[in-house]
């Protein structure tokens, strides 16, 4: 059966995300991060994030629709 893949928005203030992709990789399922980082900045903590602004929800969702279907939105 293939992993489910599962969005989770962040603010780059916020969450520390890392316990959450620990958390999804404990239990198979494929974390895709979307934080609202700046987009100039090359992978810049090493997560693989999409970098999206929560004030272009524009732009925010066809970043994440680049990313393909999701299984759920955290």
């Amino acid at each position: 059966m293939p992993s489910k893949k599962l969005l989770l928005m962040a603010t780059t203030t916020g969450y520390q995300t890392q316990m959450f992709s620990e958390a999804a990789r404990n239990i198979g399922i494929d974390l895709v991060l979307a934080t609202d980082r700046c987009h100039m900045l090359d992978n810049p903590w090493g997560d693989q994030a999409l970098p999206i602004r929560f004030e272009d929800p524009e732009s925010a969702a066809a970043a994440v629709a680049s990313a393909g279907p999701m299984d759920g939105i955290v």
